[in-house]
């Protein structure tokens, strides 16, 4: 379980390294539009109002419309999060959230982020039309699997109408699983360069300073750009901004580009 933070809630706190994950994935393209809904489980007894940190300007989720939420909820936080169509009244304390994604191109992005969870999972799935994806950061040993599995949607020709090779008809497909072929191979761990991320993070970081973080990358003279831009930073604050607008109504889909 934990850490649970008074000065924040749970999207701004874990949230930010799985979108910046699929906004990366995605090729920086923005999703289209971002529901979420979140819970204050760690709420006291039903009925009794949670204390809330001091608003700041620079404190996402304590916002004017936040706090008239939670008004309207009766001076406080309703236990569970049971309010709103299932969503929590109180963002800014909220200790439980799920979030999803929706990107151009029928891509949809899922992420779940606590508190209260008491087994620390780091995991992210990408699934794909031929192969399966999955990173566990918590386990150094085999942090990706690749699974050969796959599944195809066959398109029948009309009834009636020859087969391709033969004479006859199409059998009779009545269920969207007639349509369905699954594949199932192989399993690949590849081997990972090991390392600690953070100690990563710190020297692109320094090499980017060193460099006036050029564009271009490693090229000419040394130069190395951010990996991440200031721009890159923008776009997951936008996403968050848009998911902690469609808590405060209940899990209500949010255009991103609506949300500012």
């Amino acid at each position: 379980m934990g850490p649970v933070r008074a000065d924040t809630n749970v999207v701004w706190d874990l949230a930010p390294h799985d979108v910046s994950i699929f906004q990366y994935l995605m090729g920086g393209t923005l999703p289209v539009r971002v529901s979420a809904t979140g819970a204050c489980v760690l709420d006291r007894a039903p009925g009794t109002p949670r204390p809330s940190p001091p608003a700041t300007p620079d404190r996402p989720g304590s916002s004017d419309a936040a706090a008239a939420a939670a008004a309207a909820a009766g001076g406080g936080a309703v236990a569970g999060g049971a309010a709103g169509g299932g969503g929590c009244l109180d963002v800014a304390n909220a200790d439980v959230a799920f979030i999803t994604l929706f990107y151009p191109g029928n891509v949809v992005a899922h992420v779940h982020v606590s508190w209260v969870e008491p087994k620390k999972v780091r995991e992210l799935s990408v699934v794909g039309s031929q192969q399966r994806i999955e990173f566990d950061d918590m386990s150094p040993q085999e942090p990706i699997r690749v699974y050969n599995k796959g599944v195809a949607i066959s398109v029948p020709t009309p009834p009636g109408s020859p087969k391709a090779g033969g004479g006859g008809a199409e059998p009779d497909l009545r269920t969207f699983a007639d349509h369905l072929t699954f594949r199932d191979g192989d399993i690949l761990s590849p081997k990972c360069p090991s390392g600690a991320p953070l100690t990563k993070q710190v020297d692109h970081f320094l090499a980017c300073c060193a460099t006036h973080g050029r564009e271009g990358g490693e090229g000419e003279g040394g130069a190395v750009a951010p990996r991440t831009p200031a721009e890159s930073g923008v776009a997951v604050v936008r996403i968050l901004e848009a998911a902690c607008v469609s808590m405060r109504q209940g899990g209500v889909p949010v255009d991103i580009t609506t949300a500012e």
